[in-house]
């Protein structure tokens, strides 16, 4: 099960099943069958082999429809976050060279349209511009003569029945089938692209790897433009079970859906959960969750999986490493391990296809098991490239081009077991040694008065050291001696932060999986505040 005909191939055998709930209504696999198929006959007469289409569009069933109708004809999604604005959206809507773009026009109080308009133009393409977009398509009638030139989605599905070998030999698995832009925080983010086989193969495996049966219910909080709920709706797909689309992510209504619907899987980030600690969730039947994989960002993960545990008394909860040159679930803790095992960052890579070796970053050479240094890894799951970047394409590859450099500071254990520590450029070098920030903070968490903890370095007397940022909980008072004495008595002395600084909020960059902490920025301000110290 390699390409999206093979998929729809074999969902057949099931047509009668739940596949998907959106705003309480139900579909099912025979359902999207028929209008993916539908679908990709009408975007066929205007969307050639390899031809992008940019989709803004929120997690619910136009978006599986839009990206199972492209994969079929072998056509390219271009993943659009519902968070961009009006820059980004230039950018990559002109870096992508797409044809089409489909958008919502509304979301909540978000006006997509007038976005769109700033950027595009009002009464026509701006084709200076975006010479290769032809077409502007609602997923909603607009009803306004100045948009005239605008489609909508419904123009698109013919009337008649489709049958599905229709399509047969159009894509392959190595065929184009989404491009996942980074978000470059420093500079313009990059085309990420993944083949049919990638998503097929790694969301199978990846379900695999949790045991997810038809009778399994995933909670679609993550955006499915984003990797990490791109896999998890393909790790449903391939096994036949349902998601509960959400348009856009709510704490409340993530706890009513699972008393509601019975949801037995959730995927997220802990940012996600925390919201759930502080609610009085007394009238819920919570007992249907079973499966947790989430990633830790902000909490000590020890902390979160046990109040998570406690929380949902029937869920087991593992952490996952991944990113989007490699796919989310590329190493994931087992849902049979002990908690020791399953609060570490990362686990064994999911499949024997996916390769993992840490190595020396200056010489590449592989290191034995125990040693740190940056993760390199090859497989399936590895990206095709980046769009229109070949020299930075081979540059994120090893020497030999054979692995991907994940530029991750990670450590591979002797039982194969991959654990992420941070990103090699955050890593602090003190003393000669290489530390991972998160080590520190880690330590720091430990303290019950901290909210928000984030670790970087700066110059000081000509060597690298850690200043902490931090934000404390809610009427909360703690000194920065205090603080600094807590990790003089647990750390290494080159460990321990010269100087700790209190902030109300952390600058952050918009990602498809969430906000993240913006490190260089942080960096930044630490080394003005060091400067201004000194004067």
């Amino acid at each position: 099960m390699e390409t999206v005909y093979d998929l729809l191939l074999h969902l057949q055998k099931n047509e009668h099943r739940t596949a998907v709930i959106h705003k309480d209504k139900t579909y099912t696999y025979g359902d999207l069958i028929k209008k993916t198929s539908k679908l990709a006959r009408g975007l066929k007469s205007h969307i050639s082999y390899g031809d992008r289409i940019a989709v803004w569009v929120p997690n619910s069933i136009d978006w599986i429809v839009i990206e199972l109708a492209a994969g079929l004809i072998g056509a390219t999604v271009v993943n659009l976050n519902m968070r961009y604005k009006a820059h980004e959206l230039n950018y990559i809507l002109q870096h992508s060279k797409s044809k089409m773009m489909i958008f919502q026009p509304q979301l909540d109080s978000y006006n997509y349209k007038e976005i769109l308009e700033g950027v595009i133009g009002k009464t026509e393409i701006d084709h200076t511009a975006f010479p290769s977009l032809e077409y502007i398509v609602s997923t909603t009638s607009l009803h306004d003569d100045s948009t005239s030139f605008y489609k909508t989605l419904d123009d698109f599905y013919v009337n008649e029945d489709v049958r599905l070998e229709e399509f047969k030999g159009l894509s392959s698995p190595e065929s184009v089938f989404n491009i996942l832009y980074t978000s470059g925080t420093t500079s313009n983010p990059k085309g990420v692209m993944h083949s049919q086989r990638m998503a097929l193969l790694h969301g199978y495996n990846a379900g695999n790897h949790i045991k997810i049966t038809k009778e399994d219910i995933l909670i679609g909080g993550l955006p499915f433009c984003g990797i990490f709920g791109y896999i998890a709706l393909f790790s449903v797909l391939t096994h036949q079970a349902k998601v509960i689309a959400m348009e856009r992510y709510n704490p409340l209504e993530t706890i009513k859906i699972i008393d509601k619907y019975k949801a037995t899987i959730f995927f997220g980030l802990d940012n996600m959960c925390i919201p759930f600690f502080d609610m009085d969730l007394s009238n819920y039947d919570l007992s249907s969750l079973r499966v947790g994989v989430v990633s830790t960002m902000i909490m000590d993960t020890l902390e979160f999986v046990k109040a998570m545990e406690n929380l949902f008394e029937n869920v087991t909860m593992v952490q996952t490493y991944g990113m989007s040159e490699v796919g989310s679930f590329a190493c994931v803790g087992s849902i049979d391990a002990p908690l020791e095992e399953r609060v570490l960052a990362g686990g064994p890579p999911i499949h024997p296809d996916i390769h993992v070796e840490i190595i020396d970053p200056e010489t590449e050479e592989i290191l034995p098991p125990g040693n740190e240094g940056e993760m390199i890894m090859k497989g399936y799951n590895v990206m095709l490239g980046y769009l229109d970047a070949p020299e930075i394409t081979r540059e994120s590859f090893t020497k030999n081009g054979e692995f991907f450099k994940t530029g991750d500071l990670a450590i591979k254990l002797e039982n194969g077991s991959v654990i992420y520590y941070s990103r090699m450029k955050d890593s602090l070098r003190l003393k000669g040694f290489l530390v991972s920030p998160k080590e520190i903070e880690d330590y720091i968490l430990l303290l019950p008065e901290v909210d928000i903890v984030q670790i970087v370095g700066v110059k000081h007397d000509g060597q690298e050291t850690p200043i902490a940022f931090m934000r404390l909980k809610e009427n909360e008072n703690l000194k920065k001696e205090d603080i600094i004495e807590h990790c003089k008595n647990g750390l290494a002395d080159f460990k321990v932060p010269k100087d700790v600084i209190f902030i109300d909020s952390f600058p952050t960059t918009p990602g498809p999986n969430g906000d993240k902490i913006q490190k260089a920025k942080l960096r930044e301000m630490a080394e003005e505040y060091m400067t201004l110290k000194k004067q």
